[in-house]
């Protein structure tokens, strides 16, 4: 019996991860449907990809990663890492509330569910265009939990807000798809620090999406820190658009993972 053409790579894997859209807005499951059409036409990318010469995913596509769905209660944030931060904190890529101290700067920083009506929320993601990269894409079809940073023309963020991705896997392999999105409106700054902590040694998957808006003449500094495990494959894309005269202040250090 002939076979039909075999699926691109890790299609087969990823695919019943997809998130269905109900009860979202039309915007944004149209936005899911497009990064689900993109990762099934095209799978992970390959080394034949000129941006992924040197790295292999194939470990990816037979992890059998499942979406984690439970995150452990006896867990505590740990001490900022810059003095008065506000902290917003996940737990295997779901929102903490509890384990946030989001009324330091509760009129910024919110829930993705909560704001994924409003017009800004819209405008900002769909403004960077279709989710053309593979794990983008990935994580636009398959991401459960995320959270959004607003500030407002002229405004300055009362407190560094630090996003903590605290991971504690388990016996099974896991995996999560969060995404942030940041508006930095007109002439308004902000300070963030992305860290992301290993609690447990483990097998996980941490696929990010972010989209961020620096408007004209605004400013925000962004670091990020990785401190994956080293059973960890880390891989994550932000989409970032610079306004005139505004500064986008970018800085990374990795230490984990075994895959960033």
């Amino acid at each position: 019996m002939a076979r039909g053409p075999a699926s691109p790579l890790g299609v087969d894997a990823f695919a019943p991860a997809f998130c269905e859209a109900g009860g979202e807005p039309d915007w944004l499951a149209r936005f899911r449907a497009a990064g689900a059409e993109r990762f099934r036409t095209a799978g992970l990318p390959t080394n034949r990809e000129e941006s992924w010469k040197y790295t292999s995913l194939r470990p990816l596509a037979r992890a059998k990663y499942e979406l984690s769905d439970a995150t452990p209660d006896a867990i505590e944030a740990p001490a900022p890492l810059i003095d008065g931060a506000a902290q917003l904190v996940f737990v295997n890529g779901r929102l903490r509330v509890d384990l946030s101290d989001l009324d330091k700067v509760a009129a910024n920083v919110r829930p993705w569910a909560e704001v994924q009506g409003e017009d800004w929320l819209q405008a900002l993601v769909e403004a960077a265009g279709p989710a053309e990269q593979q794990m983008y894409a990935l994580n636009a079809a398959a991401f459960t939990d995320g959270a959004a940073i607003r500030l407002t023309e002229g405004e300055t963020l009362a407190r560094p807000l630090e996003i903590v991705f605290l991971a504690a896997p388990g016996d099974r392999p896991a995996m999560w798809h969060p995404r942030i999105a940041i508006d930095v409106e007109r002439g308004a700054s902000a300070t963030v620090l992305e860290r992301h902590v290993a609690l447990a040694d483990g097998a996980y998957l941490a696929n990010h999406g972010a989209d961020i808006r620096v408007g004209d003449s605004g400013r925000l500094a962004y670091a990020k820190l990785q401190a994956e495990g080293l059973d960890a494959r880390h891989l994550a894309m932000t989409r970032v658009a610079v306004g005139a005269d505004a500064l986008y202040d970018s800085f990374v250090l990795t230490t984990g993972a075994a895959l960033s």
